[in-house]
């Protein structure tokens, strides 16, 4: 019976997940929302060099994510948004100084108000 390699056994990470859903491809798999916010509660909940990478790109992400629509989705504001919030927030709690060009960058281009009051607030932090 051939073994399979530890890495092909092990699940992915959510900083894996969040990479695939950021890389915009139309090979990746389509998510469900709350699985986006469970990977987002995983990736922001502990601070890292490469989660601040992940988060700073998924703030400045402009593309569209692949989501199921049977599953429920936000309300408020398009999922892209609310992820860009969360990262926004996560940076701004971290470290807002080594974080103030995202934030700045978010608020000045950010196309929903909201968005950019979140940004601001970030900014605020300091």
């Amino acid at each position: 019976m051939a073994r399979r390699t530890q890495s092909s056994d092990a699940p992915l990470t959510a900083e894996a997940h969040l990479q695939r859903l950021l890389s915009g491809s139309q090979s990746s798999r389509t998510y469900q929302w709350h699985h986006v916010l469970a990977i987002a509660a995983a990736v922001t909940a502990k601070r890292t060099s490469r989660r601040e990478t992940l988060l700073r790109r998924a703030a400045l992400y402009q593309g569209t994510f692949r989501l199921d629509p049977s599953h429920g989705m936000p309300h408020a504001m398009p999922p892209e948004d609310v992820l860009r919030c969360i990262a926004v927030q996560a940076l701004g709690k971290w470290d807002p100084r080594q974080h103030r060009y995202v934030s700045r960058l978010v608020a000045d281009t950010a196309e929903r108000e909201m968005v950019a009051e979140i940004a601001r607030a970030a900014l605020a932090a300091e």
